[in-house]
């Protein structure tokens, strides 16, 4: 974002002076690579409205808000609006998502934090399957389920980020020769460049988020490349308080040929909440 402001008061100011009436420029939050995040309001209701750098891809970012419009799950993150405002000059876009204010759960990541119990393990995965297959009941596949795109709001876990999603039934956006994703979270197949991806491949790298949840262990080291070419742990080995059937689901959510992944996950973990 250095090509919009230098400094989160330089950029609340510019903000402020650029979004329509109807927007309300409370105060910054973070910034990436994308662009950056203020707190603020649109239309009264709290948001987080996030400015895109000009070079952002609009074909992109176009599929992303236009399918988090049609969406209407607890657990995907709800869009406002989108709209753009001029920024130095460039006109950037500017979508306001609904405000969450637990943060992303790499936060459970540090040493310092409590370690996760069984009951929010369960939730957790029960919560974010229900969303990845929310998702594919639209044919959509997010690529890219990991800790930081998984937002704890007051009452519910909720999928962040679809900007690498996937439609299977409509044109490719990726480049030939790129993968869309993170590096340690894709399933094989994603990794290998596969165009034909599936539910499993979003089951996989759920897996991946909740063992290292579970266990502040990297189920393959961080290293994309030790991905279907090693079995992970048992995640019972780190956690052997937990319930075997719940480390065994987990265990299976990292398989590596897709068929072998489990299939009605958000079922399977309400289930165990009963054991």
């Amino acid at each position: 974002m250095a090509s919009i402001a230098n400094t989160p008061n330089d950029l609340i100011d510019r903000l402020r002076a650029a979004v329509p009436a109807e927007f309300q420029v409370d105060g910054y939050l973070d910034a990436g690579g994308q662009g950056a995040v203020f707190l603020g309001r649109y239309q009264s209701q709290q948001s987080a409205l996030k400015v895109f750098a000009p070079t952002h891809d609009q074909r992109r970012l176009e599929r992303e808000v236009a399918l988090l419009q049609k969406m209407n799950h607890p657990n995907v993150v709800k869009i406002q609006t989108a709209t753009t405002v001029v920024m130095n000059g460039a006109t950037c876009p500017l979508v306001a998502y609904e405000y969450l204010s637990g943060g992303d759960l790499r936060k459970h990541l540090t040493p310092a934090a409590p370690q996760l119990t069984k009951e929010q393990i369960l939730t957790l995965g029960e919560e974010i399957a229900s969303a990845v297959e929310a998702l594919w009941a639209n044919r959509i596949v997010h690529r890219d389920i990991k800790p930081a795109n998984i937002v704890d709001g007051a009452t519910r876990n909720v999928l962040v980020d679809v900007g690498f999603a996937r439609h299977v039934d409509r044109s490719n956006l990726t480049v030939v020769g790129q993968t869309a994703g993170t590096s340690g979270y894709m399933s094989p197949e994603q990794a290998q460049g596969r165009r034909n991806l599936t539910l499993h491949s979003d089951i996989f790298s759920l897996g991946v988020t909740l063992y290292q949840l579970a266990s502040r262990r990297h189920p393959f080291q961080q290293n994309q490349a030790l991905i279907g070419l090693v079995s992970a742990p048992s995640l019972a080995s780190f956690r052997p308080d937990l319930l075997p059937a719940l480390t065994g689901l987990i265990d299976q959510m990292l398989a590596v040929v897709p068929a072998q992944r489990p299939s009605n996950l958000a079922f399977r973990f309400a289930q165990l909440k009963l054991i």
